[in-house]
């Protein structure tokens, strides 16, 4: 019987050390210095995230100055939670992360406002409910989706 304890401790001790170190999101606290467009931030120390997941117009496309202004409002000069998946960097050398203002999702709210689109790589756990968003607020045409624009 003690060999069945001892055995069930150590599989329990082993599941907690696994979620532990490979299925816990990595997070961490950064403070927003600067928003340069509707996906695209600066963290104190002047490193620069790129939003997983969505894309917002870039500057001189339609629907640009509407999605800068609504993160700037949302995130800049506040305290946010990162939270990485997948690749750590993209291309030009940002950080790759989903950004959180309290229990928040801005990423998905930047959708679910119409003021970006899903832009998925590969499998997230947040892309069905991203799809989900982004269905809604076309068939109601919010955000860039009111003038039947995208």
């Amino acid at each position: 019987m003690k060999k069945a304890y001892f055995l069930i401790a150590v599989f329990a001790a082993g599941f907690l050390l696994y979620n532990a170190f490979f299925s816990a999101p990595e997070q961490k606290k950064s403070f927003v210095t600067n928003v340069i467009d509707g996906d695209t931030i600066v963290i104190s120390g002047g490193e620069r995230v790129r939003l997983l997941g969505i894309d917002a117009p870039e500057k001189g496309e339609f629907f640009y100055k509407e999605a800068k202004a609504r993160l700037e409002e949302l995130i800049e000069n506040r305290n946010v939670t990162l939270e990485r998946e997948g690749d750590n960097k993209d291309k030009y050398g940002r950080l790759l992360r989903y950004i959180f203002a309290e229990d928040t999702n801005i990423n998905l709210l930047m959708v679910e406002e119409g003021y970006a689109i899903c832009y998925f790589y590969g499998e997230s756990k947040y892309q069905d409910v991203c799809r989900e968003f982004e269905e809604n607020a076309m068939q109601n045409k919010i955000g860039r989706w009111q003038n039947n624009s995208g």
